[in-house]
């Protein structure tokens, strides 16, 4: 490996929740463990029992009420990347949804960003960030956007090199940035944590798991059930979950934050999980596949990537309750083969992806 006696620096946007992105930062860790890891904020209490290295962070730590609120400091955000200060590291691997894309490398460092999305709310989705402030201040979002998405851009051309999540996140990149990637490596699943026992029955409810934001279209799989007279068990927490509980039926169950051997065992027992975001990769659907369950997702974005119609679940082709109906019957008629599930996650694994990864680091160093 070439990156062997260089000094490694992780960079990823923000500690402050453990989901898909985080994992894949534990995993870059796991990789290169004497890296070093920066993130622009870091909250201790969110991600506690998955980090326990140290986190250097960006001057938002010390601003009150920045690190539980990120968001409302936005206006800050592309500042406190370009202040971290990296200088000694010879390469920088980020892991980017947002800003942190856009440090600043000392000369002569390699800086590979693996890409999970084009930032969201600069991006395909600016609607989910006005819908997100007070109607009185909203008349403002539109030119604030139009700022903040210039320097996203800008600061988009400062990676050497770019590995994107998936096919749809490879298409944002070149359409918003303007750049190529070199490799696509979809996100990891980890089998070590997320496996079928044994002991494990299939149980009379359907599954949705996540945080609970508006572009997750949770709504869909409780309106479904809703209308089904269907258990739906909802994992997770965000700024959707009081209006999803307004919606939610009798047979809606609420569970919130769970621990992984929870979350596995829901996986495990569900009958099938929903999956009604539009997502650029998406690392849910995998973990519920490598516990042998299928999942019923819409079918464009990510999605498409890894499940397969008919052997590990079915698709849905537009966001409406009526699809996801007919999705949940088309699953219901269907036997599902529960090795051949796990098989296909299996591909997905943790090792195939350090090395894929790896390789177009090497790569890069080699030509750099």
């Amino acid at each position: 490996m070439a990156e062997k006696g260089l000094k490694i620096a992780l960079a990823h946007d923000y500690l402050n929740s453990w989901g898909g992105g985080e994992r894949v930062l534990a995993i870059f860790k796991e990789q290169y463990p004497e890296a070093d890891v920066f993130s622009i904020t870091h909250d201790p209490s969110k991600v506690a029992g998955h980090v326990d290295f140290p986190v250097t962070t960006s001057f938002l730590q010390k601003i009150p009420f920045a690190v539980r609120f990120h968001k409302w400091f936005l206006v800050f955000m592309p500042a406190a990347v370009h202040k971290m200060d990296f200088t000694g590291y010879n390469l920088i691997l980020s892991d980017s949804s947002g800003f942190i894309k856009g440090l600043r490398k000392p000369k002569g460092a390699l800086h590979v960003c693996y890409i999970h999305t084009a930032t969201r709310y600069l991006t395909v989705d600016q609607q989910y960030f006005k819908e997100s402030v007070p109607k009185a201040v909203q008349w403002l979002v539109p030119p604030f956007l139009k700022w903040l998405a210039k320097i996203d851009r800008d600061d988009a051309q400062l990676p050497d090199v770019y590995i994107a999540n998936s096919e749809e996140t490879a298409k944002r990149v070149e359409k918003y940035y303007g750049r190529k990637v070199v490799a696509v490596v979809f996100p990891p699943v980890d089998t070590d944590m997320f496996f079928r026992k044994p002991e494990d029955t299939v149980e009379d409810f359907y599954l949705v798991a996540g945080r609970l934001a508006p572009y997750k279209r949770f709504d869909l799989a409780i309106e479904a059930c809703n209308k089904l007279g269907k258990k739906l068990v909802v994992i997770g927490a965000g700024p959707e979950e009081e209006e999803l509980r307004k919606i939610a039926g009798d047979t809606i169950e609420f569970r919130g934050k769970v621990s992984d051997e929870e979350l596995r065992k829901a996986y495990a027992s569900c009958k099938a999980m929903f999956f009604p975001p539009l997502e650029d990769a998406g690392m849910t659907p995998l973990e519920c596949m490598a516990c042998g369950r299928p999942v019923i997702a819409f079918g464009k974005g990510g999605a498409l990537e890894s499940v397969v119609a008919g052997k590990t679940g079915v698709f849905f082709k537009e966001q409406t309750v009526e699809a996801v109906v007919g999705a949940v019957e088309a699953c219901e008629s269907t036997t599902w083969d529960m090795e051949a599930i796990m098989s296909h996650a299996a591909t997905f694994g943790k090792e195939a992806f350090k090395k894929k990864v790896a390789t177009e680091i090497d790569r890069a160093l080699a030509e750099k």
